[in-house]
């Protein structure tokens, strides 16, 4: 079975009401390939954004004309409290419009300890996914993204706004009964202003995916496309934006946005 030319951006995947993770490469579920033996070809670089074969990327998977115009460049993806969406301010007004100047939520998660995090409210429960939370709740919303930025901004010196990789994928948590605690608890470095946008008994959501319980003594390494443009091994699960490999190798999807790959499944 081959996947020839695959344009890798982020894993896709479908979330059930029991909150259970299934992820698709290309057409394919990732669940039917499990314990497969997969390899990773890859063909060359081609820009998210302009789709011009490239040899270098700036940003994540654009070239560095895109990465200066791009609205997949906006300052205010990476920093929402710098977002001017709500008074018609932006790099592609259009773009603002349609992703950025809607409601938007602040959420907890623990994946590999406590996090922060920003999203659009249509984003829930991807965004979470794509992070490899175990379990999350929705902590404020706010009209549009810079006022779930400058929240995130106060909250940050409390909690962190990183993914530990590594924890997440080994899932060594926080404790689950001080979770809602310590949420109370971030409401209160809130000024007023902004408390208005906490929501009240919020559920806490665990999530589920398709990945055994990882050894905890056995070093988990990554790959990197750069360095091994070609490799074979056999799938072993998946969880955030990883695929994991039975000798504990991982793959971030992700970090590899824009690479072209023929991936063969035997």
């Amino acid at each position: 079975m081959l996947l020839e030319n695959h344009h890798i951006t982020k894993m896709h995947f479908t979330v059930s009401e029991d909150m259970k993770v299934e992820y698709f490469l290309g057409n394919l579920s990732i669940l039917d390939l499990i314990g497969k033996q997969v390899t990773f070809s890859f063909q060359h670089l081609k820009c998210l954004s302009c789709e011009k074969i490239v040899k270098k990327f700036y940003g994540q998977g654009l070239c560095y004309i895109c990465l200066q115009t791009s609205s997949l460049a906006s300052e205010c993806i990476v920093n929402p409290e710098l977002c001017r969406a709500h008074e018609g301010i932006g790099r592609d007004l259009a773009f603002e419009e349609q992703y950025h100047n809607k409601p938007h939520v602040v959420y907890i998660a623990n994946s590999g300890g406590y996090k922060v995090g920003v999203t659009q409210v249509s984003q829930i429960p991807q965004r979470w996914v794509d992070q490899g939370a175990n379990y999350a709740m929705i902590f404020a919303k706010t009209p549009y993204r810079q006022l779930a930025g400058l929240i995130e901004i106060v909250l940050k010196p409390y909690i962190s706004d990183k993914t530990h990789w590594l924890k997440m994928l080994r899932g060594q948590l926080e404790n689950y009964d001080d979770f809602l605690p310590w949420a109370n608890l971030l409401r209160e470095k809130l000024s007023l202003n902004l408390q208005e946008y906490i929501l009240e008994n919020q559920a806490i959501y665990p999530i589920n995916y398709p990945l055994p319980a990882l050894d905890p003594n056995i070093p988990i390494k990554s790959i990197k496309l750069d360095k091994t443009p070609i490799f074979t091994k056999k799938l072993m699960g998946v969880k955030g934006q990883y695929l994991i490999f039975e000798d504990y190798h991982v793959l971030q999807m992700r970090n590899h946005s824009g690479y072209v790959v023929h991936i063969n499944i035997e």
